[in-house]
């Protein structure tokens, strides 16, 4: 082990506390931790702002952002899009920790650049009966 790990991947099914795990950590250990905020074309849901639980675009400029190299990953879930990874290369470059919340198929992407990106995987779940409430 011993090497520097740069993007810690929390992965789990929807409702299972990925983010809220997220926000826990990097509000205990700001001065070591970025919480990494993707991209998404879906519209912001009541008390989410823009910037803090996605940064909310059209789809001509989620495209444009692919285009240019902006994401590690994209995917498609529920008719929108969802791209992530420029907060990742951001923390390697400052020695930092990445915290990336995913759905296990937008992990796929991170997997295959582990080495690249010093990722770690921490699946995140919670009792069925529990996640039937939240979602």
């Amino acid at each position: 082990m011993g090497e520097h790990v740069s993007v810690v991947v929390l992965v789990g099914p929807s409702g299972a506390g990925k983010s809220t795990l997220q926000d826990a950590v990097a509000a205990r250990h700001p001065d070591r931790v970025l919480r990494a905020v993707s991209h998404t074309t879906r519209a912001p849901r009541e008390g989410e702002v823009d910037g803090r639980e996605y940064n909310f675009v059209d789809r001509a400029a989620f495209e444009a952002l692919a285009n240019a190299g902006a994401f590690v990953e994209t995917a498609e879930y529920s008719g929108n899009q969802y791209g992530s990874g420029a907060t990742a290369r951001q923390a390697a470059q400052q020695g930092k920790v990445c915290l990336q919340v995913l759905e296990p198929k937008g992990a796929e992407s991170f997997r295959r650049l582990r080495d690249e990106l010093g990722c770690r995987f921490v699946f995140v779940t919670a009792p069925r009966e529990e996640l039937v409430k939240r979602i």
